[in-house]
C-alpha cells in the first residue's frame, strides 16, 4: 500500500498494547474509527488467544492475593471477601469480538506451518536463551494472508517485530506487508495526523480540566500510570541508601495542578482525538528494609520526595452527547518538569504543598534505626 491509500484493514499484534495486556476500551475506539473509514479491525485468533492468556494470568494473581489476604483477615476475626469470578480464555476472545473485531481464525495448514517454523528455526523461528520460538508469530501472520486471499493487499499490520513479519512474508513468497510499528504512527501514515488548531487545542485543555476536577485521576490511576511495582524502576533514592536496603512498597500522592503543553497537541484525524504532553506533580513516599547486621531484626527506612508524572495524554469523544474522555498514551516519572514553553498551569487542584525532605518520614516508622544510612 502507498501512503494515505486507505485500508482495507488494521491488524493488531500483541505487542501493540502495553506489557501485552488488553484494554478494551482502546479496541473499542479503534473498532468504531475503523468503521467510520469503511474498514475493519482483526485481531488474529493467536494474538487474541494470547491477550486473553495474560488476562487470565492477571486475573489468577489477583485471585491469590485475595486469598492470601483472607486468610489474614480470618486469623484478625474480620469477614472474608467472596471468592472472585475468574474469566476464561474464551470469555476474553467473546468479549473482543463483541465490539466488532474480526477475529481472524487460524487455518489448520497454517498452523502446521509455523510449528514447522519454530522447529526447523526456518521463517520467524529463533532461539530465546536456548528455547525454539517463533510459531506463534508465524501462525498470526500467516493467518493473516490466507484470510486475504493469500494477501496483504489492502492491510495495515501494527506490530513492533518488524523481523518476524519479513520472513514470514519472505517464507510464503509475498512482498512484505505494509507495517507500523506503533499506533500512533498509523495516523501519520495516512496522513491524518497534523498539529492541533488553536480549537482543538483548547478543547483538549477543557476536556483535562474536567478530567483533573474529577474522581478519575486518583492515587490507584498515578500508580497503574507509572507501572510502579515492588522493585527499583525509574528512581534512585535522592540519598545513598546503598544497595542493601531493598524497597517494600511505594505510595504516591497527587499534590498539585496538572499542566498541559498546548504546544505539542497532535490532532488525529482517524481516531477523531487530540493528544498533548500533560504533567502531574506527586509526592512519592518510599519504604525500605533490610536485615540488621547481625540478622536479629529487620531495619527500615522511608522518605519523601517530589516527582513529576509526565506523559501523552489523549482526549477522545466515542459519544458526543457524553464527556470526552481521557487516556494516558504513555507515561513516565521524571525528577524534574519538561514540559516546553506552551505549558498551561490548569488552576484545579490549588497550591502544591511543601517538599518534604528525604527521611522526614522516618518520624512515621517507628523501627527506623536511624535517621540516615550507614
Amino acid at each position: 500500500m502507498a501512503a494515505n491509500d486507505k485500508p482495507k484493514a488494521v491488524v493488531f499484534d500483541t505487542n501493540v498494547f502495553g506489557h501485552g495486556q488488553l484494554d478494551i476500551s482502546r479496541l473499542e475506539q479503534w473498532a468504531d474509527a475503523c468503521a467510520l473509514h469503511d474498514a475493519e479491525l482483526w485481531i488474529p485468533e493467536v494474538v487474541a488467544w494470547e491477550l486473553a492468556e495474560h488476562a487470565v494470568l492477571a486475573a489468577s494473581n489477583f485471585d491469590t492475593q485475595v486469598k492470601r489476604h483472607n486468610r489474614f483477615r480470618e486469623k484478625w476475626g474480620q469477614g472474608t471477601y467472596p471468592e472472585l469470578e475468574l474469566p476464561t480464555i474464551d470469555d476474553i476472545v467473546v468479549a473482543i469480538e463483541e465490539l466488532g473485531v474480526i477475529v481472524v481464525p487460524l487455518h489448520g495448514p497454517d498452523a502446521v506451518a509455523a510449528l514447522r517454523d519454530q522447529v526447523t528455526q526456518s521463517g520467524p523461528g529463533s532461539l530465546k536463551q536456548d528455547i525454539k520460538t517463533g510459531a506463534a508469530d508465524s501462525a498470526w501472520i500467516r493467518s493473516v494472508a490466507y484470510h486475504n486471499d493469500r494477501t496483504f493487499d489492502g492491510l495495515v499490520l501494527v506490530s513492533g517485530d518488524s523481523k518476524a513479519v519479513a520472513l514470514t512474508a519472505d517464507a510464503l513468497g509475498l512482498p512484505s506487508p505494509t507495517l507500523i510499528s506503533t499506533l500512533r504512527g498509523i495516523a501519520h501514515w495516512l496522513g491524518e495526523s497534523a498539529p492541533a488548531s488553536p480549537a482543538q487545542a483548547e478543547e483538549f485543555t477543557a476536556a483535562m480540566l474536567v478530567y483533573s476536577q474529577g474522581p478519575e485521576l486518583t492515587t490507584d490511576v498515578l500508580t497503574d500510570l507509572a507501572d510502579v511495582g515492588l522493585r527499583r524502576n525509574w528512581w534512585q533514592s535522592p540519598i545513598r541508601m546503598g544497595n542493601t536496603w531493598e524497597l517494600q512498597d511505594a505510595w504516591f500522592d497527587r499534590i498539585g495542578d496538572i499542566e498541559v503543553d498546548t504546544e505539542t497537541a497532535t490532532y488525529d484525524g482517524w481516531l477523531s482525538s487530540t493528544s498533548a504532553t500533560c504533567a502531574v506533580p506527586v509526592l512519592v513516599e518510599t519504604q525500605y528494609a533490610r536485615q540488621s547486621p547481625d540478622g536479629g531484626e529487620v531495619l527500615y527506612r522511608a522518605e519523601q520526595y517530589k516527582a513529576w508524572l509526565q506523559g501523552q495524554a489523549e482526549v477522545y469523544s466515542p459519544d458526543p452527547a457524553l464527556p470526552a474522555k481521557v487516556r494516558w498514551e504513555e507515561a513516565d516519572w521524571t525528577r524534574g518538569r519538561r514540559l516546553g514553553r506552551g505549558a498551561r498551569h490548569l488552576d484545579s487542584f490549588g497550591p502544591s504543598g511543601d517538599i518534604v525532605s528525604p527521611c522526614d518520614l522516618a518520624v512515621l516508622t517507628p523501627t527506623c534505626r536511624s535517621p540516615h544510612p550507614p
